[in-house]
């Protein structure tokens, strides 16, 4: 990601942003800074480095530099792996809007059961290259509390959580 903020979001879409084939740098900086907002992009200036920002600014920066072509289907692999719980939170939030206002498929790749079940209205598992049958995902509270093991839910979760 050493590349400016600005110019790493509108990268992917400078097929749509070119005039009489050349790259108008306003209407580069425009486009950045929309999608920017858009994704409550944290950062000082547009020109700046994006290996400046904090990882889950960086995972938002993807998010829009790929949103930008507006695509009908999205494929996010791990998107909050390694971010903050509010920016997990932000990214979640994002997804889901898509999703519901944009009318974008989102496709979900995560090893986190507790957020395929708060995301996913269907859900796939991969286990040693097998899968097994897709089936509808439960939608559970976003209050439901799991048992953690190292930072991955322990393989004991079970639903309903046992009454005490």
């Amino acid at each position: 990601m050493a590349m400016a903020i600005d110019r790493n979001i509108a990268l992917a879409s400078y097929d749509h942003l070119k005039r009489r084939g050349l790259i108008w740098g306003a209407l580069e900086r425009s486009f950045a800074t929309d999608w920017a907002n858009r994704l409550r992009l944290k950062y000082g200036r547009l020109s700046g480095n994006a290996s400046t920002l904090s990882g889950g600014n960086q995972q938002k920066l993807v998010l829009a530099k790929w949103l930008g072509r507006n695509p009908s289907l999205l494929i996010v692999d791990e998107p909050t792996r390694g971010i903050d719980v509010a920016t997990k939170a932000e990214v979640h939030r994002l997804l889901e809007s898509l999703a519901a206002e944009e009318r974008v498929a989102v496709l979900m790749i995560s090893s986190e059961l507790p957020e395929v079940l708060r995301m996913g209205n269907r859900s796939l598992v991969m286990r040693k290259d097998e899968s097994s049958q897709s089936s509808p995902t439960v939608r559970f509270p976003r209050n439901v509390s799991w048992p953690r093991r190292q930072g991955r839910p322990s393989s004991s979760t079970t639903w309903p959580p046992p009454t005490q």
